[in-house]
C-alpha cells in the first residue's frame, strides 16, 4: 500500500510480506510496483510536479 503525503513530498510504502514493513520514499527516490505492478517505476519527485500550481509558501 502506498500513502502519499503531498505537503511533505513523501510516500510511505507498506508491505505485509514477512510482517509489516514500512519504507519512506523522498523526492530523490524511485517508487516501483515491485511484483504487484511489474515494470512500473516513477521518480517520487514526479508525483509532486504540478505545473502552474502555487506552492504553500506563496
Amino acid at each position: 500500500m502506498w500513502v502519499i503525503y503531498p505537503v511533505i513530498q513523501a510516500v510511505d510504502v507498506y508491505r505485509l510480506q514477512d510482517g509489516l514493513k514500512l519504507r519512506r520514499l523522498l523526492p530523490g527516490d524511485e517508487l516501483t510496483g515491485e511484483a504487484i505492478i511489474p515494470g512500473f517505476k516513477v521518480p517520487v519527485s514526479r508525483l509532486f510536479d504540478f505545473p502552474n500550481v502555487p506552492s504553500l509558501d506563496e
